[in-house]
């Protein structure tokens, strides 16, 4: 006997959830700058933190002992450790109870599930595991001699989230009816539309990373120049798209600008087509998201705002994939 489709319908959607709330966790203890106050990477034994005054103590010295603190929070007492230490260790015990609320079900399914949904699952569940292995690898960038993290290992965690969400979305779309056949003659510009959107992304944690969201804050000039003087400063010339503060940020706000606009054109030709409301929750999903782009920059990147156009990145990613998802044909399971 088959599991039933609402059963792994409402059990998807609660790991997808947990997913975005990951996402968003993750991103408010980048912002508090917590990310680096817990210093060992213990899968099982981790899920366990300080208890008494002792071993709260012995962390903080652990702590001490490594860069950010010794660079950056020599005035820190142990009441502002406890802060940052509890923002990390939220995100990680998050993560592992998505790994659980996972992977308990996945086993415990899978004798009655179809082939080709074992197979996506086994990926999804692999994601996970690699997530997690991803996580600390970009936590460990930051405790050798620079108290930061790789902004390439920022991006390479934060992209696989993207990708983990994507996989699970796409999993509860087939499991929900089908879409305006008509949508199968934009998935070239929804291809687009969508590898635009997560490039976006990719730029917008290598400003995350490289902490140039504190550069020109302005819009749209950057300094009262289209192109500041100092885009190309760094040499070779190709390593500035990667490592030059000005040059990423610009890179970002242009690629936001460029997806705005075409979001704006797809919906323009969604209503071509009479869908309306599709046409509606693309325009104003991408609306908020350049709107909330701005503001964050405006205001030199306060933390609630940061986090709301991070949910707004999840929800656009999420309204443009589920388009493209519907421009091509539904496998059967």
């Amino acid at each position: 006997m088959k599991v039933s489709s609402r059963s792994i319908l409402l059990w998807l959607s609660i790991c997808t959830i947990l997913v975005v709330a990951m996402i968003l966790l993750g991103g408010a203890t980048r912002l508090t700058e917590s990310g680096l106050s817990i210093t060992a990477w213990k899968p099982i034994s981790g899920i366990l933190p300080p208890f008494s005054e002792a071993a709260w103590a012995k962390e903080f010295l652990n702590y001490q002992s490594f860069p950010e603190y010794k660079l950056k929070h020599m005035d820190m007492d142990l009441s502002g450790f406890k802060f940052i230490f509890w923002m990390e260790y939220s995100h990680r015990l998050l993560g592992r109870i998505l790994g659980l609320v996972f992977l308990i079900p996945f086993i415990m399914f899978w004798g009655k599930l179809g082939i080709h949904l074992k197979k996506r699952l086994a990926v999804i569940a692999m994601l996970i595991l690699i997530q997690g292995f991803m996580g600390w690898y970009m936590v460990k960038s930051g405790l050798v001699d620079n108290p930061y993290v790789s902004h390439y290992r920022l991006a390479a965690h934060l992209s696989m989230a993207f990708v983990l969400l994507g996989f699970m979305l796409w999993t509860i779309f087939d499991f929900l009816p089908h879409g305006e056949s008509s949508l199968y003659r934009l998935r070239g510009i929804l291809h687009t539309l969508l590898a635009m959107t997560m490039l976006t992304i990719i730029y917008g944690a290598f400003v995350a990373g490289l902490r140039a969201g504190s550069l020109y804050n302005t819009f749209p000039l950057m300094g009262g120049q289209w192109i500041p003087s100092e885009w190309l400063h760094q040499s070779p010339w190709i390593i500035n798209f990667v490592e030059n503060q000005v040059t990423v940020q610009l890179v970002h706000r242009w690629l936001g600008i460029v997806t705005f606009i075409m979001a704006l054109l797809t919906s323009l030709r969604l209503m071509s087509y009479g869908m309306t409301q599709s046409a509606s929750i693309l325009a104003l999903s991408a609306a908020l998201q350049i709107c909330l782009g701005v503001a964050t920059l405006i205001y030199i990147v306060p933390v609630k705002l940061a986090l709301m156009h991070q949910f707004g990145a999840i929800l656009l990613f999420s309204v443009v994939l589920s388009l493209f998802y519907r421009s091509r044909r539904k496998p059967s399971y």
